[in-house]
């Protein structure tokens, strides 16, 4: 399969990834409970059936215990729950605009994503998620957001 995007998680170490058909998919590596899944083993947490269109990036919230999707043609950012249940809209257009790539800030209480419509980075608040703003514009097809000690740090596609 086509990866699109990597997460992982731990301390019951999961890989979450997008497979460029519309479905993200968890893979468990290891575990300290009995009742998860056995390593290795590979299930579907979203797909074109629950709406996802096309999920570009992921981030996970492990404090939280959330994975965050950006779905570019879907045109919205998305949150699921490590433990399961559907997706909630955190961030829809006009204001997230083609979210590529998605980044939480835990600590900082935001969410950043790449908007590759607007050529921008944005963020918002996870408390409040309507109220959205834009950290950098003129970035055209930023992609990979990662943040680390409090600094964003991003490639161009």
């Amino acid at each position: 399969k086509e990866s699109r995007s990597l997460q992982s998680e731990g301390p019951d170490t999961f890989i979450f990834f997008s497979d460029g058909l519309g479905k993200v998919h968890r893979v468990v590596l290891q575990h300290s409970a009995g009742n998860l899944p056995q390593p290795g083993e590979m299930m579907e947490v979203a797909s074109p059936n629950d709406g996802l269109q096309t999920p570009m990036g992921l981030a996970v919230d492990s404090e939280a215990e959330y994975l965050y999707l950006a779905d570019m043609d879907g045109e919205r950012i998305q949150r699921l729950s490590l433990s399961g249940g559907p997706a909630t809209d955190v961030v829809v257009s006009p204001e997230a605009g083609r979210p590529r790539s998605v980044v939480v800030d835990a600590a900082g209480e935001r969410i950043y994503w790449s908007d590759w419509l607007g050529s921008r980075i944005r963020y918002a608040n996870l408390l409040n998620s309507s109220q959205v703003s834009d950290l950098l514009q003129a970035v055209p097809c930023a992609d990979g957001l990662t943040l680390v000690e409090n600094r964003l740090f991003w490639t161009d596609s």
